[in-house]
């Protein structure tokens, strides 16, 4: 019964998030998303001062992460969707630097973005889009956002500790996927040495039924 009931759950899980791995990441990633996003876009235009943010979180979700779920069943769309994923996060992101949501909900975004960069885009891409994003919100902060009338002025103290809290998120999201991978990497290498022992055995077992078969044609 329990043999039939992780069966029936390993098949679910494979038809709904896809057999490739990627293809898993980009679905799970985007589910998380606009769940996420969905909930935080409904707090924030509830609590009523925060509703400029949640109508940027709400329709985020509803503009680009929600295609991106239904984009995400189809495995040569992978990369469209990483790609709408990474721009949903830093928009929402961005509406919060400018707009001074970084507490409370804003944290999630925050400190998730590093971590969907490596996520999505493994090492390379990951330290390309975060160092990317760390410059640009270092520039904004410090040469943009005091001469804009609408954006949330934040004190220096303020701005070094939001910055460093970034750069430690991307250092954090940057081991955390480097170890990662190591594992993935040293898995795939035991299922290969599995799947080459099986293979001499299948082909040791081979030979003595050769050796019958032309022994009972010879003779």
């Amino acid at each position: 019964m329990t043999s039939n009931s992780q069966t029936w759950r390993s098949v679910l899980f494979t038809r709904f998030f896809g057999e490739d791995v990627r293809d898993r990441q980009v679905r799970v990633a985007t589910i998380i998303g606009g769940l996420t996003g969905l909930g935080f876009a409904i707090f924030n235009l509830l609590s009523g001062t925060r509703s400029a943010l949640g109508m940027i979180e709400l329709g985020t979700v509803l503009f680009l992460i929600v295609p991106t779920i239904f984009m995400s069943r189809y495995s040569h769309l992978a990369s469209y969707c990483e790609t709408m994923l990474m721009l949903a996060c830093m928009v929402i992101m961005s509406a919060l630097v400018v707009l001074g949501g970084n507490e409370g909900t804003g944290l999630f975004w925050i400190n998730a973005t590093p971590f969907l960069a490596f996520f999505l885009k493994g090492q390379r891409g990951g330290w390309r889009y975060s160092l990317a994003l760390m410059a640009l919100t270092f520039v904004y902060l410090y040469w943009f956002a005091p001469l804009l009338p609408f954006a949330y002025q934040r004190t220096p103290v303020v701005t070094q500790r939001f910055l460093l809290s970034l750069g430690f998120y991307t250092l954090l999201a940057a081991t955390f996927n480097y170890v990662r991978n190591q594992n993935v990497e040293q898995i795939r290498q035991a299922r290969d040495a599995a799947d080459a022992a099986l293979l001499q055995l299948k082909q040791a077992n081979q030979k003595p039924e050769a050796a019958y078969a032309a022994k009972s044609r010879f003779l």
